[in-house]
């Protein structure tokens, strides 16, 4: 047995964690960002469908004639490209070789507020526990129990 097994033998379980670590299919690295979604594309060229959702660093080729809109989620930045090379990035795109038209939409706070004098009111009734019995329902109220 040579004289370095033992010490080799310490390093083992460091070994192998970092070889876990590499053989994972993450391996560490983040999964990717959305961020960005396509509100209208005209021509096939850029492969991607209205709704879909980018990821940042994706690319898109658009030809010529192939019109993109895109809105960031997180800058509030929408913008139409024409034709060329679209990388997605974070905030808003790169753009190669076309033309590209920006603009910073209010995205302010996403609050809804019901009051009296709002055109459209909404209802709800929340129902916990069993179900009611059917005679309850067809009567209108509750049922008379038999248990005291």
């Amino acid at each position: 047995m040579p004289s370095d097994f033992p010490r080799l033998l310490a390093k083992l379980p460091v070994a192998l964690t970092l070889a876990s670590l590499v053989a994972t299919p993450s391996g560490g690295v983040a999964a990717p960002m959305q961020v960005a979604l396509v509100e209208n594309v005209t021509g096939q060229s850029a492969r991607v469908e209205v709704m879909d959702y980018l990821d940042a660093g994706q690319t898109i080729r658009l030809a010529p004639q192939d019109t993109i809109i895109l809105s960031y989620m997180h800058s509030c930045v929408r913008e139409m490209i024409t034709g060329g090379t679209v990388t997605v990035g974070t905030d808003q795109s790169e753009v190669k070789a076309g033309k590209v038209t920006r603009t910073k939409l209010d995205c302010g706070e996403r609050t809804f507020v019901l009051n009296g004098s709002s055109e459209v009111q909404t209802a709800g009734k929340v129902f916990r526990g069993l179900k009611r019995e059917s005679s309850e329902a067809l009567a209108g109220g509750p049922a008379e129990s038999s248990v005291p």
